[in-house]
């Protein structure tokens, strides 16, 4: 008899045993761990850099997308700006003034020029008019009569200065004329013999070559701009506004904003402040972009995979409040302080290379074991903040069916 009750003693609490690993193992099997929840974090700043104008909002803001934050001092591209406009406007005028080609004013001058350098061509070749030489003859008998008065005058007024009769003064000045008389009539007998040697060739090579290059000059304002100064013209064109492009990308990286619509959480500048290029002025948070990062032991990685459902548990408080302390005290005992939400996730990434477990995460016993990072993207955010704990486990069974069904 006491045989048979032991028996039955060792059978109940086997059975016992059993019942409790077997609810433990169900518990505990759907979780794969425990993290924080984060956000996605994006780091705006300026390719540009340069000194802080005005700081538009402050940490904790709500921002909407396109939104600006900081905007930088951009009085020294404006002025650039200002004078690439200029550079366009003056191509954008020379390239019109080509296609319109040249003004008739001009074409009628360089005619003019090529018709007086045939003319003096001309006249080249003739040589001079004998009414020229017969002028010229008279002009130089003139001056040498005038030299002859002029000499004879000085060698009279010499005997008088050595008589003592003129000064010397006046002896100075016979001299003076003369000499001038002199040269004129030396001048006037070279034109003459240049007028009856005729006109030489080196002049009338000359004359030749200004024909034809006042020939040339007409022949090309008749015909136009050339299609290399009209394509260069159009080069120069397509460089300003290339510039100016890029004065206006300059002048948007002055304006610091956020792509997406979120929350401020960094921001350190103020006014004054010198911002470096490439540097990070600001962070902002997405709050609807949210994630949870568990670690999961090798020997459980075949419970998961990309693209898997799952489920994201967190707590949060519903307790209310009272300034009564009796009442808080009274609701206390029958509210809960917290309550379980789940929320729907996803399996996105799954580490390829083991780790050891992270020490914000890890246990005494987890430690110096090794684990694969799975991050798990939440669907629905709605009351979740980043820095909020969270648990993910596996879908309840019949709610994985209730997915299929779906």
């Amino acid at each position: 008899m006491k045989k048979t009750a032991l028996f039955l003693c060792l059978a109940l609490l086997l059975i016992i045993t059993i019942l409790l690993t077997g609810y433990y193992h169900e518990e505990t099997s759907q979780i794969f761990g425990y993290g924080t929840i984060e956000a996605r974090e994006i780091h705006v700043g300026s390719r540009l850099g340069g000194r802080v104008a005005k700081v538009h909002k402050k940490e904790g803001s709500s921002l909407q997308a396109g939104e600006t934050i900081i905007e930088l001092d951009a009085r020294e591209i404006k002025a650039q700006e200002n004078e690439a406009k200029a550079a366009y406007a003056s191509a954008k005028a020379n390239l019109e003034e080509l296609l319109a080609g040249y003004r008739p004013e001009l074409i009628e001058k360089a005619e003019a020029r090529v018709k007086e350098q045939l003319e003096y061509l001309k006249k080249l070749k003739s040589g001079p008019l004998p009414e020229e030489i017969q002028a010229q003859e008279a002009r130089m008998k003139t001056a040498e009569a005038d030299f002859h008065h002029a000499r004879k005058t000085y060698d009279r007024l010499l005997g008088q200065v050595e008589q003592k009769i003129v000064s010397e003064q006046d002896k100075d000045n016979a001299l003076r004329t003369m000499d001038m008389t002199k040269e004129k009539y030396f001048a006037e007998k070279k034109n003459y013999d240049l007028l009856r040697a005729g006109t030489r060739s080196e002049d009338v090579e000359i004359a030749v070559a200004r024909l034809v290059q006042a020939q040339a000059e007409l022949k090309q304002l008749k015909a136009g701009p050339r299609k290399e100064e009209v394509d260069r013209g159009k080069a120069f064109i397509e460089e300003v506004e290339a510039r100016l492009e890029r004065l206006r990308i300059q002048q948007e990286e002055s304006y610091i904003t956020t792509p997406v619509a979120g929350q401020l959480e960094v921001c350190d500048l103020e006014v004054g402040d010198i911002l470096a290029a490439g540097r990070t002025a600001a962070t902002v948070l997405k709050p609807t972009d949210l994630w949870v990062r568990v670690y999961i032991k090798e020997y459980d990685l075949y419970r998961v995979h990309l693209g898997q459902k799952v489920e994201v548990v967190a707590e949060r408080s519903r307790r209310t409040q009272f300034r009564s302390v009796f009442l808080n005290m009274l609701f206390s005992w029958y509210t809960p302080a917290t309550e379980i939400k789940v929320y729907q996730g996803e399996i996105v990434h799954i580490a390829t290379e083991a780790e050891f477990t992270p020490r914000n995460v890890q246990t005494k016993e987890e430690r110096g074991n090794q684990v694969f990072g799975v991050k798990v993207e939440i669907r629905d955010v709605e009351y979740l903040r980043p820095g909020m704990s969270a648990m993910v486990q596996e879908c309840q069974p019949d709610k994985a069916q209730e997915k299929k069904r779906e």
